[in-house]
């Protein structure tokens, strides 16, 4: 494969994935402006901390779970949503009390607004991550 083709499938590549989160920045900002997001509240029924390396996986993600709704989010992760594992200063906690709107995205849960009460709750077990 010559130079140019490999170039133009790179900018072709990197011009999706930009136009991706651009869409979904866009479906975002009108979730919260029409009030269209979900919320749920609560302490935490399970708390696996993140890794401070990132990862290709999931494996080294910040796993949690409230109202049995799952939160999975990792070091490495780009973009506008939260994602900050507490071993990086993240503000969740396992004794953490959790007020959480969000959207589905991709099957998962991007965390759009998130306000913490520290040491509100019972420590929450650890499953072991994912």
């Amino acid at each position: 494969m010559n130079a140019a083709v490999v170039a133009l499938v790179l900018v072709c590549v990197t011009v999706s994935c930009t136009w991706d989160e651009i869409n979904w920045m866009q479906e975002a900002r009108a979730a919260v402006r029409d009030g269209s997001f979900r919320t749920v509240e609560g302490c935490l029924s399970a708390f696996h901390p993140g890794e401070k390396a990132s990862s290709r996986t999931i494996s080294g993600n910040e796993v949690w779970t409230v109202g049995g709704i799952l939160f999975s989010y990792g070091t490495g992760e780009e973009g506008f949503t939260w994602h900050r594992v507490e071993a990086l200063g993240g503000a969740v906690h396992a004794d953490s009390r959790v007020n959480v709107a969000y959207l589905r995205k991709y099957g998962s849960n991007e965390i759009l607004r998130l306000a913490v009460s520290a040491h509100a709750c019972p420590r929450a077990p650890d499953p072991g991550g994912r």
